[in-house]
């Protein structure tokens, strides 16, 4: 029983160091009304860095429902940074697998993805930085998406 014991407390405790990695910087998330993304429905993140040594991870987040007709999904991402620069990327992420199996996490008719959309990178300067997300896909209304968000987490060594 006593072994049985400290092997649950070994797993409780390695889960909370695992857990305490990464430390959230910024997280928004934007319901979408009908369930419907329109194209002109973006969603606009202003993220205030002040730290330009550390390393970051970005995720773009999505909920969807399982009717979603696409195995896939394409984003505009417009980065504004403090110099006035902007920086215009375009993501890809598969929502199924090549079975037909929904990817994420999730239960019955809703799924979460967590999209990885730049890993371990510096902010070059300190100040407001304005992310632009925007569905790519030819639908001019992109239905069965429940939500859409982004997530900056500073990566702890």
């Amino acid at each position: 029983m006593r072994i049985k014991y400290n092997i649950i407390l070994i797993v409780i405790i390695g889960f909370i160091f695992y857990s305490c990695s990464n430390s959230t910087v910024f997280n928004k998330e934007k319901e979408l009304d009908n369930v419907v993304w329109n194209k002109d429905s973006t969603l606009l993140c202003l993220a205030n860095i002040e730290d330009t040594i550390s390393l970051y991870n970005i995720f773009i987040n999505t909920k969807i429902e399982k009717q979603y007709k696409y195995s896939n999904m394409y984003i505009f991402i417009n980065t504004k940074l403090p110099n006035n620069q902007v920086i215009h990327d375009t993501l890809e992420y598969f929502v199924v697998d090549s079975r037909g199996k929904f990817l994420g996490s999730g239960f019955g008719n809703k799924y979460s993805n967590k999209i990885i959309y730049r890993k371990h990178i510096k902010f070059p300067y300190k100040g407001i930085y304005e992310f632009e997300i925007i569905q790519a896909m030819r639908d001019d209304d992109l239905k069965h998406i429940l939500s859409v968000g982004m997530r900056i987490e500073k990566v702890k060594r």
